[in-house]
């Protein structure tokens, strides 16, 4: 079961790649000692608390609640010291949880990826204050430093946030000088809410460790992890694999058998009439009309309602058609301001009209943040459709079961242990070329035991600390 969790992960991340090509502040530097690094516990304990504990980590029995106050209030649920011999550097560790490839950024699958970010991102900032550790490497990036443009476009989308808070802020203020009518409030005030959240979510889920570039600028130095040579094998490796897992269910379906004992990829496999049956009920939820939902019937199905095979949809495409039905948080909170300015406007009042405007405008900048950020890169590769499917003509289901026993077998090879030699071999690279000997990795939860080993053979000390979120997935993934 942890093999099959970890070709989860794994297989996550490298879509994900394909799709997305406090007080006593230490100064800044990365050199700082062993034995400092060793006690990283001291940095857990609130200001004024009287710590009994050992110093150094290892110190630490980890497995107790008791030493829960040692983390002021962090969401830190795990940490493991695995030292080197003749360690030079350190890394700390912070295993992930990221966005589920091939899924839209509200989807309920992604909620303990957020939750994750959010978790990372506390940790780190705390981190970061408290030693000055400036260096930072994130898996799914290639080697070297992260694109400028993309660690600005999301500055620009923190900013536009924080200046739409404080503009809703200042409209609720106005409403309730009586400026605005108590229930047109409590509906914007709503809608502000719904819109700021999405944000958040959205700023979380590009990465803890992008979010604290973009919010630190140059104080803080990024790089990605992988090569891009690796990348592009695993990026075949793992599209074959899907398309050998969607032929065999394709034929499993077809025979009315089982959707065989493989890697379930929600975002794969099913049949069409399982995949239309949920857009429909999607859409119900959304409050599709009749209409619509006919409309939708007669695409996908023959008069006789069995499924067009001819005009297969992969999820992606349904994903798409989905967001057709979906009103955009911002789009709607932009329509409301408009209308309210109009209100405000025939009621004479200026004031409240141009905070209103404002607001609106903030909207307008984010939908065209938003917008760039979804322009597909030249070299980004589309995702697997059942139609370009090179095994669409086999029907062996033993033969398509060894192929992906196979496919598996490259998946461990390739994807995870070449991967983890790699990520290892570039951040000690990395620090060295830095001049420094201690840094931030966030890597897939799931890659500790490949990954941990690797770092220290390159004479890294590793700090693992996972978060309350990824432990909790790993004993519910574990469980399973």
């Amino acid at each position: 079961m942890r093999k099959k969790i970890l070709y989860l992960f794994s297989l996550a991340a490298t879509l994900a790649m394909v799709a997305w090509a406090l007080p006593g502040r230490l100064p800044i530097n990365n050199n700082i000692s062993q034995s400092d690094l060793n006690r990283l516990d001291s940095l857990f304990v609130s200001p004024g608390t009287e710590s009994d504990i050992p110093a150094g980590l290892a110190a630490i029995n980890i497995g107790q609640d008791d030493y829960s106050y040692m983390y002021d209030n962090l969401p830190v649920g795990d940490i493991t010291v695995h030292d080197a011999d003749n360690a030079w550097g350190t890394v700390i560790y912070l295993p992930q949880n990221h966005r589920y490839p091939g899924t839209a950024v509200s989807d309920d699958v992604n909620d303990s990826a957020e939750l994750t970010q959010q978790e990372i991102h506390s940790i780190l900032s705390y981190l970061y204050d408290q030693t000055g550790i400036s260096f930072m490497m994130a898996e799914g990036e290639l080697y070297g430093p992260v694109a400028q443009e993309e660690i600005d476009t999301l500055a620009r989308k923190i900013e536009l946030r924080d200046t739409l808070k404080t503009e809703i802020n200042g409209i609720q203020q106005a409403a309730s000088e009586g400026q605005l009518d108590a229930n047109l409030v409590a509906g914007l005030s709503d809608q502000a809410d719904k819109a700021i959240a999405a944000l958040d979510r959205e700023i979380y889920l590009r990465g803890a460790l992008h979010m604290f570039k973009a919010e630190q600028g140059g104080q803080v130095t990024l790089y990605g992890t992988e090569n891009s040579d690796t990348l592009a094998d695993c990026t075949t490796i793992v599209r074959n694999y899907i398309y050998e897992q969607d032929q065999l269910a394709q034929c499993n379906t077809a025979s009315g058998g089982s959707t065989g004992s493989g890697l379930a990829l929600n975002s794969i496999n099913g049949s069409l009439a399982e995949k239309v049956s949920a857009l429909k009920s999607r859409l119900q939820s959304l409050g599709g009309n009749g209409a619509v939902l006919g409309q939708l019937n007669n695409f996908f199905y023959t008069e006789d309602q069995e499924p067009q095979l001819g005009g297969l949809m992969d999820m992606n495409n349904i994903g798409s058609l989905l967001s057709l039905f979906n009103q955009d948080p911002l789009q709607s909170l932009s329509a409301t301001l408009g209308t309210l300015e109009t209100v405000a406007q025939s009621g004479s009042n200026s004031d409240l009209a141009a905070k209103l405007s404002a607001a609106a405008d903030t909207c307008q900048s984010l939908i065209e943040v938003h917008t760039e950020e979804q322009a597909p890169a030249a070299t980004t590769a589309s995702a697997p459709s059942r139609q370009d499917n090179p095994y669409s003509n086999i029907t062996d289901t033993d033969k398509l079961e060894n192929m992906i026993s196979d496919s598996e077998q490259e998946i461990q090879d390739k994807v995870i242990d070449q991967r983890n030699r790699e990520a290892a071999d570039n951040f000690a690279r990395a620090l060295k070329e830095q001049n420094q000997t201690a840094g931030f990795l966030e890597f897939g939860a799931g890659h500790e035991d490949g990954l941990i080993p690797e770092l220290n053979k390159q004479g890294l000390t590793v700090i693992e600390i996972q978060s309350k979120e990824v432990v909790r997935r790993q004993e519910v993934d574990g469980g399973q």
